[in-house]
């Protein structure tokens, strides 16, 4: 059988460019490996408002879960500062339910969804499972993290650095529903955050992610700590990008997108916004080359020139993260707490925006008494790397 386009995952990224290749007529396939989409759910399910506006979808749909208008930080010694806005900044989501929405999308415009159908080889034009090979005009490769069948088919490709992340569910449970609680804790997380995400009153999605090898024993730990001995739900393991883009996305016939491409914000991990607006433009890009408009390369500048800048910014912010010990992460917070920097906070909260961050972190940098409070915590040299990004 042959397609104008085969996709090769169908988690947002893939379920979004193939809605665009099937909506202008092209025949398209989309190849998922699980039998269900969005299972399993690996994902802590939050995205922000402004960036379901982006992608164009509307919000009034089954997998929102919950509105949350801000966040508390806590430090290692178990002190937080609280940042909250008067509107929603975030909906929490139900993957699940959300996967299959892009999913249903794509069908509606055409698109062929093969489930349970995992890809054991792409080469350039054709794509071959279990039990058929299939030609194809072009591929689009949004397979997830770490492109293990890219490198199975003998692709020159360096996967993006990925921490583990691991989340589960608790209920019954004292939290603010309004509020994300962000944890930072080295002996908790490792290289990362741990999180609570208020799914409803008195639910919520715990996780953490982390570069240590006793992660599930580490989001015990932070479970028992914040929630005493409360139940627990599955325990659910997957791979955060933290290492910003790859260094090709494109090559004869295949472009990447998503988390295979490294399209993720290392600042949190999240990836279902940039990853789709990345999508959007490979099915664009894909679409007017299937009708000799234009080459596949241009996936590669474009997505590049509209948010490259934006991932490197936040890897330089993760490096810099990446290097603050648990002292001088309490020596930074108390130094906050001491200055009553809240309002200052609370302002870059309203104008900054969750996705796309350089903005913030550039304002954060240049307003003094921020500034000088991360200069007398971290010392000069850890921000130095930083603002050397933005001269």
């Amino acid at each position: 059988m042959k397609f104008d386009a085969c996709i090769i995952g169908c988690g947002p990224s893939g379920a979004i460019s193939a809605e665009i290749l099937a909506s202008r007529g092209f025949k398209t396939a989309v190849f998922e490996e699980h039998p269900t989409i969005g299972v399993p759910n690996h994902c802590a399910g939050l995205i922000s408002v402004k960036g379901l506006d982006r992608l164009g979808i509307d919000p009034a749909q089954d997998f929102i879960q919950n509105k949350v208008l801000g966040g508390r930080v806590y430090s290692p010694e178990g002190d937080f500062i609280e940042i909250k806005d008067s509107k929603p900044r975030a909906f929490v989501i139900d993957r699940t339910s959300f996967d299959s929405y892009l999913a249903e999308r794509a069908e509606d415009k055409g698109a062929l969804l093969y489930k349970n159908t995992r890809v054991n080889k792409l080469n350039e034009h054709k794509i071959e499972t279990k039990n058929a090979s299939y030609e194809t005009g072009l591929t689009i490769d949004a397979e997830g993290s770490g492109g293990k069948l890219l490198l199975a088919s003998g692709y020159n490709y360096s996967p993006p650095t990925f921490i583990t992340g691991f989340n589960t569910e608790v209920e019954n449970v004292e939290l603010n529903p309004d509020i994300v609680e962000i944890w930072f804790d080295e002996d908790i997380s490792g290289g990362f955050f741990a999180w609570v995400i208020p799914v409803t009153a008195d639910r919520a999605r715990v996780g953490l992610g982390t570069k240590s090898e006793d992660g599930l024993e580490k989001l015990l730990k932070f479970v028992k700590r914040r929630f005493a001995n409360k139940k627990y739900s599955t325990i659910r393991a997957g791979q955060i990008c933290t290492g910003g883009p790859v260094r090709r996305t494109v090559y004869e016939s295949t472009m990447l997108v998503g988390d295979v491409a490294g399209q993720v914000k290392a600042t949190t991990g999240g990836g279902v916004v940039i990853g789709g607006l990345c999508a959007k433009i490979a099915g664009e890009v894909a679409s007017d080359h299937l009708a000799g408009k234009s080459s596949l390369i241009d996936y590669e500048r474009q997505w590049r020139g509209e948010y490259g800048f934006e991932l490197k910014t936040m890897c330089s912010l993760r490096t810099v993260m990446n290097k603050i010990d648990n002292e001088r992460f309490n020596s930074v917070f108390n130094i906050m707490k001491k200055e009553k920097i809240e309002d200052r906070l609370h302002h870059l909260l309203e104008t900054g925006d969750m996705d796309m961050q350089s903005g913030v972190i550039r304002k954060a940098l240049l307003d003094p008494k921020i500034l000088s409070i991360l200069v007398r915590g971290l010392g000069r040299m850890a921000l130095t790397e930083l603002l050397a990004f933005f001269r």
